[in-house]
């Protein structure tokens, strides 16, 4: 199953969204020392939203402070967004703004809603799907060739 995650500041911030969570009604699982260590964090829930996207919570994730060698050149600098699929976009947003203080950036009409958790514009976005699933992830490139490189490639893989 695909899990969608999210750092949170410390311990104390986990069990605190544990019990809120809980409180709301969703089942809540804790990860074992294993899967935490599989994840590179000390620990983690795992939550699926009132959509069915898996959504897990973790606490200190490992950083690693070398470049991701990948096999080719990507010119990837840092993570942009994440997009979720689900049914109803505005209780979506209902969800991530009462239980994860997300703001709404833009709507797009009944189809998106592009929702920030941070000072960027949106780190997370809720498409209109017919069921729960990972719509797309943004990566920022750092020039406009490295994204048409990127298509290039996808394109040549038949991706």
């Amino acid at each position: 199953m695909i899990s969608s995650g999210f750092s949170v500041a410390d311990t104390d911030a986990l069990a605190a969204a544990e019990t809120e969570l809980e409180r709301s009604g969703l089942a809540v699982r804790r990860g074992s020392d294993i899967e935490s260590r599989s994840r590179r964090v000390r620990e983690f829930i795992a939550f699926d939203d009132p959509f069915g996207n898996r959504i897990e919570l973790v606490s200190q994730q490992e950083t690693i402070t070398r470049p991701v060698a990948f096999a080719r050149q990507a010119g990837i600098t840092e993570f942009g967004h994440l997009c979720l699929d689900a049914p109803d976009v505005h209780e979506a947003y209902k969800f991530w703004s009462t239980r994860f203080n997300a703001r709404v950036s833009d709507w797009i009409g009944d189809a998106a809603c592009l929702m920030r958790i941070d000072p960027v514009h949106h780190k997370l976005a809720v498409f209109r799907g017919d069921g729960p699933g990972l719509c797309h992830m943004n990566f920022q490139v750092a020039t406009i060739d490295d994204v048409f490189r990127n298509w290039n490639f996808l394109r040549s893989h038949n991706v």
